[in-house]
């Protein structure tokens, strides 16, 4: 776990790293409004265990992530345990620049439904070294 004076947002690479050092998983959830966020990330501080919220592009007809995402990263920063704030599934490039924008600091781009080829290419223009990504 991390030391009470570190900040409690953080990204895909450390919570991973917590989990495998710790030696268990971690739940994604999806969090499409405000009271899920702060029911998730409560429920994560009384089992004191790190937690992973989500908004996935699918949502953004609910709440947009420009609305969605500064209140999803408030409450990790805010949090007692770490949180890592994740884009889930961003299958435009145009919607994960807007997770990015917003201060996401995990993406995971989705071009699955892409030719392997075409797929490829559009995945590795993407890559930036200042985000870890997770592509599919």
């Amino acid at each position: 776990m991390l030391q009470e004076e570190e900040q409690m947002l953080v990204n895909m690479k450390k919570i991973l790293e917590i989990a495998e050092a710790e030696g268990y998983a971690i739940p994604c959830i999806n969090t499409p409004n405000e009271e899920t966020v702060r029911a998730v990330i409560g429920a994560a501080e009384e089992l004191n265990t790190p937690i992973i919220i989500d908004h996935a592009q699918v949502h953004d007809s609910l709440i947009p992530i420009e609305r969605i995402g500064p209140i999803m990263l408030k409450y990790a920063k805010e949090a007692r345990v770490p949180v890592c704030v994740h884009l889930d599934h961003g299958s435009d490039y145009e919607f994960v620049m807007r997770a990015v924008k917003v201060g996401f600091p995990s993406i995971m781009y989705d071009c699955s439904a892409l030719p392997l080829k075409r797929m490829l290419k559009k995945l590795h223009s993407s890559l930036n070294s200042h985000m870890l990504q997770e592509s599919q």
